[in-house]
């Protein structure tokens, strides 16, 4: 079974340059926005609008992954939303579902923002937004503030967020790549 996301602002700032690069890489993108643009090869389009709910099921048809958008009038609207799993995890941890998902050990190593830094300037991202984003993951892994958990999944989808020991065995594919 192929991977499908749900890119939803797909036509907006960040969508419309997500959604090429996932196609690329053989994901089916649900390109989700109020106005859908034609379909295409991988791409299928779907209406879709944070302040109607009717169109929640549609969207989330099919779907495995999702790279929400929320805009400033959906937030001041419907409220702020912080989707997470049903269990707060180290990045060890994380670790060791993808090690038994993929029948290999996967490690985690921690480090400094430097290495995050230079990875990400060799991706291509400019210097000074690799040095502001690698400051802002150590920070944040650092601080516990990816700690939190919600059950902001259940109240926008109306069903409980899947264990990353779940979706890690669901994603064995991509561990063996």
């Amino acid at each position: 079974m192929s991977s499908s996301v749900l890119v939803t602002g797909a036509t907006g700032k960040t969508g419309r340059r997500l959604t090429p690069q996932l196609v690329e890489r053989g994901v089916t993108v649900r390109a989700a926005s109020r106005d859908p643009v034609p379909p295409s090869a991988g791409m299928e389009p779907v209406r879709f609008d944070w302040l109607d709910e009717t169109t929640y099921p549609a969207a989330l048809d099919r779907v495995h992954a999702a790279y929400l958008v929320v805009t400033d009038n959906a937030i001041g609207q419907a409220g702020a939303f912080l989707m997470t799993g049903p269990e707060s995890l180290t990045l060890a941890e994380v670790a060791g579902h993808i090690s038994a998902a993929a029948g290999r050990q996967v490690r985690y190593v921690e480090s400094g923002p430097e290495p995050i830094q230079e990875a990400l300037i060799a991706a291509g991202i400019t210097a000074d937004f690799a040095a502001y984003v690698a400051q802002l993951y150590t920070a944040s892994a650092g601080s516990g503030a990816m700690a939190a958990v919600t059950d902001d999944v259940a109240a926008v989808t109306g069903r409980p967020p899947t264990s990353f020991a779940n979706y890690a065995a669901d994603a064995a594919g991509a561990w063996l790549r």
